[in-house]
């Protein structure tokens, strides 16, 4: 792992789309089944920093980015992504919390594969979903870092500005909900 990152990570602004697709993507590591049959905690342990690192230099940081199209909050994707291959985490955090207030649960439980890594160039080039950008393990990776860091803030909020506006109890319309708090909006949800 380390050796792909030394290789790579020198030369990333040479990196040429070529040279990204033929870097390995790193699957999650979990508990050994024996272990996480006596314990209720997450079977996926989460990437190292490392492992976020060569998993962020396979985004080949096209000029169309399809990936945000398919995501429901917009979220800058191939942004995060840069600011995680070049170890800067706060950052990707930043740009994450930009759309979306919660990075932690939409990097668990968002389907990714059937949104942003659907439309992700990587794996439409490698003819397969699986072997996409992984951007809700990155999503994942940053928001627990934050959190182990012990540097979550709490989102900026405008003054009350008396408009209102409501929003289905759907899953981005929970998402775009957060989104008018911050700006201070009153909301109605319908179930």
């Amino acid at each position: 792992m380390l050796k792909i990152l030394n290789d790579y990570i020198h030369n990333v602004e040479d990196l040429k789309a070529k040279d990204r697709l033929k870097i390995p993507a790193q699957e999650m590591p979990a508990q050994d089944p024996n272990i996480r049959a006596h314990n209720l905690e997450e079977v996926a342990i989460g990437y190292t920093m490392e492992e976020a690192r060569v998993e962020a230099l396979r985004c080949l940081e096209c000029v169309k980015q399809t990936c945000i199209d398919g995501c429901p909050v917009k979220i800058d994707i191939p942004g995060f992504i840069k600011h995680i291959a070049y170890g800067e985490f706060q950052n990707a955090v930043d740009v994450i919390k930009d759309a979306s207030l919660l990075p932690s649960i939409c990097g668990r439980v968002c389907p990714q594969e059937t949104q942003c890594q659907e439309n992700c160039k990587v794996g439409l080039a490698l003819k397969d979903v699986d072997k996409s950008v992984a951007i809700g393990r990155l999503e994942r990776f940053v928001a627990d870092w934050e959190r182990e860091q012990g540097t979550v803030k709490i989102p900026h909020v405008k003054p009350e500005t008396g408009k209102k506006g409501c929003c289905s109890w759907q899953r981005s319309c929970r998402t775009c909900g957060c989104r008018r708090c911050k700006k201070r909006r009153t909301l109605s949800y319908y179930f």
